[in-house]
Order: C-alpha cells, then structure tokens, then sequence
C-alpha cells in the first residue's frame, strides 16, 4: 500500500488539471456514475501483488522507445 501511495503522490504532482472547475466537474460527474456501479467482485484471481507486479516488469522489454511521458522500461529497474 505504501508504494501506491507514493506511485499516488508522484503522479499527482505530475499531473495537475489545468481548470479546476473543469476537474471538479469531472469528479462529481464520475462520483455520480461510480454510486450505482456493479462491476465485477474482486476476488483472489483479480489480486495484484508485488511478485505479480515484478514478473511483468522483468518480462518488458528493453531498449524500446519511451512513452508519452518519457518513461521507458529501463525506468523501472
């Protein structure tokens, strides 16, 4: 949980609306939808764990271009 909530504070500073009316508008809208949503039950066969999270970083491959956000795999070692 600590590594998502610094992963959390990373992106938030990375990302920060540019209207913040626009983004309040946004949430409520998304709060709204998200009260009478029945999406799939979180089960054991949904967990995401950090041996999980490692096998498929160590399966990315290397030497590949970057992404939007300049990020490439070798960010991740």
């Amino acid at each position: 949980m600590l590594l998502l909530t610094g992963m959390h504070v990373i992106f938030k500073k990375a990302y920060s609306c540019n209207d913040r009316s626009d983004a309040e508008s946004l949430r409520s809208q998304y709060l709204n939808y998200s009260v009478n949503y029945n999406g799939s039950p979180n089960t054991s066969e949904h967990a995401i764990d950090t041996e999980l999270v490692s096998n498929i970083i160590v399966k990315l491959k290397h030497g590949k271009a970057k992404d939007i956000n300049d990020l490439s795999t070798e960010h991740l070692y």
